[in-house]
């Protein structure tokens, strides 16, 4: 199932900002993140997507400017750390589809890969405590 986050600039209240993000401002992000590579989106002209390089497991990852927006689908832990790095430089903020925002979130408290690497260890240590009884 795929979800969709968008970078955004609002107000304190969460209402869109009447400063959003420009254009211009996408561009300079990607000429200046090594990691982006600008590709235009032919079906919708003057949308500017950015595919990111970086991603530890997936090769084909996308970032979509349009109106005054940035915004990607399929997010896991990865994505989700970079699109926040996105936005501490746009000087924007991390919305998910339903409406609520992201802050800074702490993956390890979110059950990222930290976690999941601690229950292999922890399920490994039970298997031999009870293999060697």
């Amino acid at each position: 199932m795929s979800q969709v986050i968008d970078i955004l600039r609002t107000n304190d209240d969460g209402s869109p900002s009447v400063n959003p993000i420009t254009l211009d401002e996408w561009r300079a992000l990607i000429e200046a993140d090594a990691s982006l590579a600008e590709f235009s989106v032919s079906k919708t002209p003057g949308t500017i997507g950015a595919q990111w390089t970086g991603h530890p497991k997936r090769k084909l990852v996308q970032f979509v400017w349009e109106n005054g927006l940035v915004h990607t689908t399929y997010v896991d832990d990865a994505m989700l750390a970079k699109t926040q790095e996105i936005a501490r430089a746009l000087k924007a903020r991390v919305r998910h589809e339903e409406g609520d925002f992201f802050e800074d979130v702490d993956l390890n408290k979110r059950g990222g890969c930290g976690a999941a690497v601690f229950v292999v260890f922890l399920a490994s240590f039970i298997l031999w405590i009870v293999m060697s009884q």
